[in-house]
């Protein structure tokens, strides 16, 4: 797998490892759910919606636990991507 962001140190790449994992995760899940949005008048409240906007969620809230383990300015560099500014 080649890194979508390199880390300036080798021992943070596992970290940005996972949460450009979680967050390419968090985007698929997310445009799953705006489709079913798109597409389903009533949406809001059905168990379908309520399973992917939990696991949007659950999502996340991985990514962000995950980038709090990282340095400040590794972090920015993630939230400064055009993966995460996707959303």
């Amino acid at each position: 797998m080649t890194n979508i962001i390199t880390a300036k140190s080798k021992k943070n790449q596992k970290l940005v490892n996972k949460a450009v994992n979680y967050l390419l995760k968090y985007n698929e899940a997310n445009n799953i759910r705006t489709l079913y949005e798109d597409s389903t008048e009533d949406y809001y409240g059905t168990a379908a919606y309520n399973k992917l906007d939990s696991r949007c969620k659950h999502l996340f809230n991985q990514f962000l636990e995950t980038v709090d383990e990282l340095p400040t300015y590794q972090a920015k560099v993630i939230f400064n991507h055009p993966i995460y500014t996707e959303q």
